[in-house]
């Protein structure tokens, strides 16, 4: 198969997926930013810094964007194996 067609699957989870794999990507995107996100809030609180709040609550965004999708990939599977 072409190089870019599996490019496309690793990048871009699809509906021929397991439930699980969809699960597994969006852990792995959000581990980085649960990182990004305490560092930014123990900055914050150490040093009494707006600008680390800040920060810490930009990072939160993409936090609750991947764990919402994993709780919605968790929902799916449940409805599938009734």
């Amino acid at each position: 198969p072409p190089k870019h067609k599996i490019l496309l699957t690793v990048c871009f989870p699809n509906k021929t997926q397991s439930y699980d794999d969809k699960e597994n990507y969006y852990r792995n995107l959000l581990n980085p930013w649960l990182l990004i996100l305490l560092m930014f809030a123990i900055f914050a609180v150490i040093n009494h810094s707006l600008v680390f709040g800040v920060l810490a609550l930009i990072s939160l965004i993409p936090v609750l964007v991947y764990q919402i999708q994993i709780m919605h990939s968790r929902k799916e599977a449940k409805t599938q194996k009734l």
